[in-house]
Parts: structure tokens; C-alpha cells; sequence
């Protein structure tokens, strides 16, 4: 028989008790622009997500809480690599950088990369992303 105590006091324990979430919490944690900015020996280590053929371009265009990454569109589409130099271009004038300061280490042909920014310390690429998500 179950105690009173044993029963989910909250709508979020509930939810959590009896769900696959609660074997794997770490899928059910909502990230913070903090996780999409790791040091790097180098610089700066950046998640984002790219959204190529946009009407406009974007830096950042948001934050996805539930990936942990930038969200950015791209006006260039995804054919022959235009919108990954689209990518390294921008965020190499964004952040004030030389393009060849900017390197994708992952996803090249993915919508979702792994950037590296040589050169800058993550307390300024954190202030910079702040300052324009507001």
C-alpha cells in the first residue's frame, strides 16, 4: 500500500513519474544560451541551428531552449556549400573576426553545426548573443 507522501505533489512530478523522461532527466532539461557557447582551447565553440533560404539574414535569430543552440537564417540555400560560406562569413564580421578565424567542425551538411571561433573568449560571444536576443 502506498503512502499519502508517495503520490506526485506537483503537475511536473507527475508528469515526470511516469514517463520516459524520468529514466533519461537529461533529455527533459531545458538549455540556456550558456550551452551553446563552450570554451574551446582556441576561442569559442558554438551550437546553432541554420535555416538556409530565409527572406533575410539573422544573427542570432533566436535560441532553442530544448537543443541548447543560435538559431540563424541564412538568405543563401543549402546548394554546394553557399550557405555554410554564407555562415562563416557572417558570423566572422558579426563577431569581428578574420573568416578564416571561423571553421564548421560538424554538420556540414547538416541544418544543425558545431562552429569554431579562433580568437575570442566565450564572456564576449555570450555578451554579443545577449545583447541582440534581448
Amino acid at each position: 500500500m502506498q503512502k499519502i507522501s508517495d503520490f506526485p505533489t506537483s503537475r511536473t512530478e507527475i508528469v515526470l513519474r511516469g514517463s520516459f523522461l524520468s529514466h533519461c532527466c537529461e533529455y527533459a532539461c531545458v538549455k540556456s544560451l550558456d550551452d551553446a557557447v563552450e570554451r574551446h582551447p582556441d576561442g569559442v565553440v558554438l551550437h546553432v541551428d541554420v535555416l538556409p533560404g530565409s527572406s533575410e539574414l539573422v544573427i542570432p535569430a533566436g535560441f532553442n531552449a530544448w537543443r541548447g543552440s543560435i538559431e540563424i537564417r541564412l538568405t543563401e540555400r543549402a546548394d554546394h556549400g553557399r550557405a555554410n560560406r554564407q555562415l562563416l562569413q557572417e558570423l566572422a564580421r558579426a563577431f569581428g573576426l578574420s573568416q578564416g578565424a571561423v571553421e564548421i567542425v560538424s554538420g556540414h551538411r547538416s541544418h544543425r553545426k558545431v562552429v569554431l571561433m579562433r580568437g575570442i573568449d566565450a564572456g564576449s560571444v555570450l555578451a554579443a548573443l545577449r545583447r541582440s536576443l534581448g
